[in-house]
């Protein structure tokens, strides 16, 4: 799993990082995105984005956290940061969720998530 360095970065450089990540990936469109990340992220770095994110679209669909443990092979104390993400951040979240249910893989994914569950 990718680790951040443990040495800490001025604070003002790591926030000016960020805003270039952020203001990066709202700039990006659907043709540049999937080049852009594969580009910048390693297999590790996109497959671990990508579990959040499944893992998100399973507690919107009520799945309990052992089965979506057990379904994106993730640890109890992810979900558990996930869903504490949520509650924090709710409407952030339920934005998100309707971006993410608009996708037609989104459907398929439900589709094998039940498949795995069953």
């Amino acid at each position: 799993m990718p680790r951040v360095s443990p040495r800490k970065l001025d604070p003002q450089l790591e926030s000016l990082i960020l805003e270039i990540l952020y203001n990066l990936v709202g700039k990006l469109d659907s043709k540049n995105s999937k080049t852009t990340i594969l580009a910048l992220l390693t297999p590790e770095e996109r497959l671990m984005l990508g579990k959040r994110i499944a893992a998100l679209l399973l507690l919107k669909a009520g799945y309990t956290y052992t089965k979506l443990n057990q379904i994106l092979k993730i640890v109890p104390a992810t979900t558990i940061q996930i869903k504490n993400r949520v509650r924090a951040n709710q409407k952030t979240f339920r934005d998100l969720t309707a971006l993410l249910e608009a996708l037609p893989e989104t459907q398929e994914f439900y589709k094998t998530a039940k498949e795995i569950h069953s």
